[in-house]
């Protein structure tokens, strides 16, 4: 019966309607619970219900989930990873490693990409995949930015020794934007570390640019005023307009890779890359 009202509930809200001559579609996903079985007590119940929303939002929505006592194990479980996560910083588990890049004429490496990784005390190492949603929500996220950006930095330094024109790529964290002091720090960290702007270059992410405010767009301008590189990573998979490439400062566009690995063998690819490869230059 729940089933069955969840249906029609959803069938209703999800009928477009007409507002001002414009026509509105709204979406709804729904969780259940049953008492007494899942909660005797009201709150008990909502809580209860709340897990199966959250999977019904991140399965497609527009759907209905019933509460099932695995969930709260699973959201046990959650709680405590985000704990693990919280001190995972404070107790030095984060660890950068470096993807190198190679220039494909000279067949020389011209840089590398700063990537975190956590190792954990018992599951070991874990890419970004299994944290980096979590911990992007987190309030040391901006911190955790910060010193990624300073130990990739001091490395290329090092590096630089043997390639003069070494280039290190760092992602940020939306977080950074918001801390408003991105532009501060990353011209403290390049005089601490002594790294030429010319040969930063900062990653950003789509959902940063979609932000379309005058505050983004004069922190980018600003970075490009210290020489520093923008780089707009995995272009072409999400909902970015050409308009946010001729209203940012980007200096490369790191074409997402499932356009590039069969760049050879695709003729689909291959148009999608020679596109943006023109809209580039």
């Amino acid at each position: 019966q729940a089933r069955t009202v969840a249906g029609e509930l959803i069938g209703a809200i999800s009928m477009p309607y007409e507002l001002s001559g414009q026509r509105c579609d709204i979406g709804v996903s729904i969780g259940g619970a049953l008492g007494p079985q899942h909660g005797s007590r009201p709150d008990d119940l909502l809580a209860a219900a709340d897990m199966p929303l959250y999977r019904a939002k991140s399965t497609g929505k527009g759907r209905f989930e019933l509460f099932e006592p695995r969930l709260r194990e699973v959201a046990v479980l959650r709680r405590a990873f985000e704990q693990e996560l919280r001190f995972a910083f404070e107790n030095s588990e984060f660890e950068v490693f470096y993807q190198p890049q190679v220039s494909l004429s000279s067949r020389r490496v011209v840089g590398a990409e700063a990537l975190m990784r956590w190792n954990h005390p018992q599951l070991g190492l874990l890419s970004p995949a299994s944290f980096m949603d979590v911990l992007s929500q987190k309030p040391s996220a901006s911190a955790v930015g910060d010193w990624v950006l300073q130990t990739a930095c001091q490395q290329a330094v090092k590096w630089q020794r043997s390639i003069p024109d070494f280039r290190i790529g760092v992602n940020l964290f939306e977080a950074q934007f918001r801390s408003g002091r991105l532009v501060t720090l990353v011209r403290q960290v390049l005089a601490q570390t002594t790294l030429p702007p010319q040969n930063l270059e900062l990653e950003i992410v789509e959902n940063v640019l979609l932000h379309n405010d005058p505050c983004t767009l004069r922190m980018l301008q600003d970075l490009r005023s210290l020489g520093v590189g923008l780089a707009f990573d995995d272009y072409g998979t999400g909902f970015a307009s050409l308009s946010l490439l001729k209203r940012y400062p980007v200096t490369r566009l790191k074409i997402d890779r499932s356009f590039v690995r069969d760049v050879n063998t695709d003729p689909t690819d291959e148009a999608v890359v020679k596109a943006i490869l023109y809209l580039g230059r």
